[in-house]
């Protein structure tokens, strides 16, 4: 019998209880797979952006750039090349989430299809290391050529987009558990899922939204600058650079959402009946999700089109997120006829376990964004006990006065007696926190360790004796 025509159910492991309510989880898993794709999608299309305008001169690719502005383009693509090892730690910490819900969620599918394309697996970790060494070399100027840190460059975006490919692989093979019978015959975990009819146009949908994306990475940034140099009259060669810039990296999303376009369709049509049905008007979410997506396109590239960056941004920011709760859909209804989330014991002990690490971690980098910020809060004077953060400072004694010395003095200076204050001081108990001294350990002018006040007479200090307390007077 032909393997997609086994029965699969066998071949799924029992699941254990669930780590929180199946709502909650389901809600984390959207926004975190949102957060995530974008980025992925920001950091491979900038790469790609790069790559193509090094290729071309090393200027964008959105026009020509005169000799005297070649060099503010190369400086552009200096900036983008250094961003980019950033976008890489910024996507694998904003994997993990999505990944771990996804787990407790589907952790017997996602396991399944992990081990059936084991092999490949286990390569995802040192091919994302590889790539996120290669941007490195990418962005460093002053070691490589131009030709090598472009050839780079150039290895780490296949390496990224070869990465991609395993995960759709992978994402493809979960919801399909009639091909988990191919193991029988392939069971050394080099599987692929090659044969399934979603598997390339998934990919290659995926693959357009990533120089879309970074185009408008790139526009947005170019769009506010572009304002406020208009607002100061800049002079125009500043804001005829960023026109261009804003140019070239609209004509990117542009362009990459028009062929977007059939290669989502063409998708859609790869999916079985029942699952077509969902965003065609069987479902009523599903339906008014699609719609929402191919409204918020066209909003997006009417934008591009006037060149208005920002709304671009928002029109597919939205389009971004219907299509997540799309593909959530998508997933629910192939997943569905052998496996339901809501019929698993819940279990709220690990959930409580990650809320509250959750929020120390929280509190904890608030903290140190906090001390990055302001680095002078590591600097901060630690105000000794009894001392008074807002006592005088008398004068020719370094540091603040003790709250109870301040009201000694202030009683002798109404008795009348402040000329014999710092006598009186240098023989009670408070002498010891009166002999601080300066963080130099030197002796300045107007210090009474050089034996002279301010204005130049003798300082009486402790130490003086009764011939010049008497000669002071």
């Amino acid at each position: 019998m032909p393997a997609h025509l086994l029965d699969p159910t066998p071949l799924i492991a029992s699941a254990s209880g669930i780590p929180g309510p199946v709502g909650l989880l389901a809600f984390l898993l959207f926004v975190t797979f949102a957060l995530h794709i974008l980025l992925v999608n920001a950091l491979v299309g900038v790469a790609c952006i790069t790559f193509v305008s090094r290729l071309r001169g090393g200027f964008a690719f959105g026009g020509a750039a005169g000799a005297s502005g070649a060099s503010e383009w190369d400086a552009d693509l200096d900036v983008q090349s250094s961003l980019l090892p950033k976008g890489v730690a910024l996507a694998i910490n904003f994997a993990i989430p999505p990944f771990l819900i996804l787990q407790g969620l589907y952790g017997s599918f996602i396991y399944s299809s992990s081990i059936l394309m084991g092999v490949w697996w286990l390569g995802v970790l040192p091919v994302v290391m590889l790539a996120y060494y290669g941007l490195y070399l990418n962005m460093a100027p002053r070691g490589l050529s131009v030709k090598a840190r472009t050839l780079a460059l150039g290895i780490s975006l296949a390496l990224l987009l070869f990465n991609a490919f395993l995960l759709v692989n992978n994402v493809t093979l979960m919801q399909n558990p009639q091909a988990w019978a191919a193991y029988a015959g392939e069971s050394g975990g080099t599987f692929l899922n090659l044969a399934d009819p979603q598997l390339v146009p998934r990919y290659l949908h995926m693959l357009l939204a990533c120089p879309a994306v970074g185009g408008l990475c790139l526009a947005v940034p170019a769009e506010i600058k572009l304002r406020a140099l208009a607002r100061v009259n800049a002079p125009l060669v500043l804001q005829e650079h960023q026109h261009a810039r804003l140019r070239s990296s609209l004509s990117w999303f542009f362009h990459a959402t028009l062929l977007q376009l059939p290669v989502g369709g063409w998708f859609l049509l790869s999916l079985p009946r029942p699952q077509q049905a969902l965003f065609m008007g069987s479902h009523g979410v599903g339906t008014a999700l699609f719609l929402a997506a191919l409204v918020l396109t066209g909003f997006a590239l009417l934008a591009a089109k006037r060149r208005q960056a920002v709304r671009a941004a928002l029109g597919c920011l939205g389009a971004a997120l219907c299509m997540v709760g799309m593909r959530t859909l998508l997933r629910t209804s192939l997943i569905e006829p052998f496996y339901s989330p809501q019929l698993r014991l819940v279990e709220v002990g690990p959930l409580l376990l990650f809320g509250g690490s959750a929020v120390c971690s929280a509190l904890l980098v608030w903290q140190l964004v906090r001390i990055y910020r302001k680095p002078d809060l590591l600097a901060a004077r630690a105000v000794p006990v009894g001392v008074s953060e807002e006592a005088p400072v008398l004068a020719g004694v370094p540091g603040p006065v003790p709250a109870d010395a301040a009201a000694f003095l202030a009683a002798q200076a109404a008795d009348g007696e402040a000329d014999m204050t710092l006598n009186e001081l240098a023989l009670s108990p408070l002498a010891d926190t009166l002999e601080t001294e300066d963080a130099d350990g030197g002796a300045g002018e107007g210090d009474p360790r050089n034996g002279q006040n301010a204005d130049g007479a003798k300082a009486i200090t402790p130490d003086s004796g009764p011939a010049d307390r008497k000669e002071d007077k």
